[in-house]
């Protein structure tokens, strides 16, 4: 993720105001902190690491986020400080998380490193089905870069597992970071060390993953080299080699057999029993070395046809989904297919051609209202709806059940509305309107409260984040490195902070969860992405079908591909239900809420679709896994 910033005003630094922190920090200690580290806008805690608390903060002088790594002196002793510093700032790669400078307060000491959006692997690992076999052989080769990288510098990291591995996105895949160098040694320390010492075994790091000579205080490249093959056992089965209490996997490491279950393909698991040898000798010379094995049987055949795969292996090739039962209300076939499709306060608004269809609760039949031209698009507010037609802007109150042109624009626009629908905004190539909507004027707007200017290189998606707070979305299609452009703009027109999504999210929408977005990705494969705008957190769900509508429902949001494949997920991005739907669709939208559970429970769905006749629109009633399923 990019971000640049241009005021204080409104979302400070690209953060919202008023926004609270999603970690267990006070506001109390947020601000003590802030006034510690004044260079910094501490936004929220979002972690806690061995030594101490991680921080996601925004660089005042740069707008870059970062994270601010704390290191109390009660935890960490200077010494052991000056060892993880001096390896950070000596290496510089892009698999490995890199330190942009030191601060202190009285109480602790905080390194500011990148910040990386993915959180960790372990995450990553827990989550179901969440990586293809080829993802995690990319994921490993370029940890294995980082980790070369260093052993060139002289530096064994130690302590390898997946907690110490940071994810972001490049190009719409996840990217591998190697962090926390705090037990890390030098290759020197190491030769000078007797065996015994506590401060050498410390450098064991996680039991689970050291290896058989670091119990008695050896380290070397070989080190770092079998906790490698420890992450790529766990990466392709789901669990670790060696289990039991820290005295058991002392032994287990020193004199258990290495079992790789035959259904890790043969060119995988040769690799992995190289790696775990449990003389040093025997194993990887080097991190290059793995890596290359890696690459050649990711070139086997019988590896290559696995490559789309999902982690672990262990499991059914077939990724498992919730297939629970719907039943479908009724169809309404129509001459033309719809142009949108959306709900709100239990209506729902149907535009075909010139028309827009009103339900209420779905009782049939519905109003129907003729607009002069052609409807582009439906806009919910309270007690109506907005309606634009290409160039002209129409309020439909659904009392009057008669538009009443609002405003004529030069050419095409796009709106957005408040949460409050108290304020309309209109984007233009160009410029950013804002309208007051306190009193509806009985000729149209005359002209806007406040406006802006915008990049008028293509017409932005604009989606209103809260009362005060609009996001406009555009797209940066360079050759090899799509990206998403995400600015946020003030009420009143102030360009506030910036956010960009390496990968094309096309289409997005906004969830019920404050500042979180979910859109879909296309490539290098088919997934939905959940973007949390405070702090910065990115949730990937892959897809094995590409989906052709996304809509947000209640308690979460709901995709349909070409072949009518329907998708509820939760708040979460966790699959709730996938049901077969009706082909050809265009757009869906929750008819209305059934229940109070969150998410609902049956979930009442509109489809609308393409047919050889013109459209229809199909009601569906899904029924969704219990919360104890």
């Amino acid at each position: 993720m990019d971000r640049t910033n241009q005021s204080d005003e409104g979302p400070n630094r690209g953060y919202l105001r008023g926004s609270r922190p999603s970690g267990p920090a006070t506001p109390k200690e947020l601000r003590q902190l802030q006034k510690q580290l004044p260079k910094y806008r501490v936004l929220a805690l979002v972690g806690q690491g061995q030594f101490g608390k991680v921080f996601c903060a925004i660089e005042r002088k740069t707008g870059q986020l970062v994270a601010l790594k704390e290191l109390t002196h009660l935890r960490l002793p200077t010494h052991k400080f000056l060892r993880e510093l001096l390896s950070l700032l000596t290496l510089q790669h892009p698999h490995i998380v890199t330190c942009r400078a030191l601060e202190q307060t009285p109480a602790a000491r905080y390194l500011v490193m990148d910040y990386c959006e993915g959180a960790t692997l372990r995450e990553l690992l827990e989550a179901n089905a969440s990586l293809s076999l080829g993802e995690g052989m990319q994921l490993m080769l370029g940890i294995l870069a980082g980790l070369e990288s260093a052993h060139d510098e002289g530096i064994i990291h130690c302590d390898i597992k997946p907690e110490n591995i940071l994810l972001s996105v490049r190009n719409g895949s996840w990217f591998a970071r190697l962090s926390d160098f705090g037990i890390a040694r030098r290759f020197g320390e190491l030769q000078g060390s007797r065996r015994g010492e506590n401060d050498e075994m410390e450098a064991v790091g996680a039991t689970a993953y050291a290896a058989p000579e670091g119990f008695y205080g050896l380290y070397s490249r070989g080190a770092d080299i079998y906790s490698m093959g420890i992450l790529l056992f766990e990466l392709l089965l789901g669990y670790r080699p060696f289990t039991g209490k820290p005295g058991d996997l002392m032994w287990a490491h020193l004199n258990q057999r290495l079992q790789v279950p035959e259904q890790v393909p043969l060119p995988l698991r040769l690799i992995v029993e190289k790696a775990l040898e449990k003389l040093p000798a025997r194993r990887y010379s080097s991190a290059a070395q793995m890596a290359q094995g890696i690459q050649e049987a990711m070139n086997e055949p019988a590896v290559r046809l696995w490559g789309d795969r999902p982690l672990p292996l262990n499991e059914s090739p077939l990724q498992s989904k919730p297939e629970c039962p719907s039943s479908q209300h009724s169809r309404i076939p129509l001459a033309v297919p719809t142009t949108a499709l959306v709900s709100q306060d239990g209506y729902l608004y149907a535009a075909h051609a010139n028309q827009v269809r009103l339900w209420h609760q779905l009782a049939l039949p519905p109003k129907v209202v003729d607009f002069p031209d052609r409807v582009t698009e439906v806009l919910p507010g309270t007690g109506g709806c907005w309606v634009s037609t290409g160039r002209r802007l129409y309020w439909l109150a659904i009392a009057q059940g008669q538009p009443q042109q609002q405003l004529t624009c030069d050419g095409e626009f796009r709106m957005a509305i408040d949460p409050d629908c108290r304020w309309l905004a209109i984007a233009l190539p160009g410029q950013l309107n804002f309208y007051s909507l306190a009193s509806l004027p009985p000729t149209g707007f005359k002209a806007p409260d406040h406006h802006c200017p915008i990049p008028d290189d293509e017409l932005p998606r604009i989606l209103f984040l809260d009362s005060k707070h609009l996001l406009a979305i555009r797209y940066d299609s360079t050759p090899n490195q799509g990206r998403t452009l995400f600015q946020v703009y003030t009420r009143r027109g102030t360009r506030v902070g910036a956010e960009s999504f390496q990968g094309i999210l096309d289409p997005v929408i906004l969830t019920e969860q404050p500042y979180t977005l979910v859109g879909i990705s296309r490539h290098p494969r088919p997934a939905l992405w959940q973007i949390q705008l405070w702090p910065l957190r990115v949730r990937r769900l892959p897809l094995e079908t590409l989906p052709v509508c996304l809509s947000s429902v209640p308690g979460g949001g709901a995709t349909a591909d070409e072949k009518g494949q329907i998708l509820w997920f939760n708040n979460d991005l966790e699959p709730v239900a996938a049901v077969q739907g009706p082909g050809s669709p265009i757009a869906l939208a929750a008819a209305f809420n059934s229940g109070t559970q969150m998410p609902p429970n049956p979930l009442n769905l509109a489809i609308a679709t393409r047919t050889d006749f013109g459209g229809a629109i199909h009601f569906f009633q899904i029924e969704g896994r219990k919360p104890d399923e």
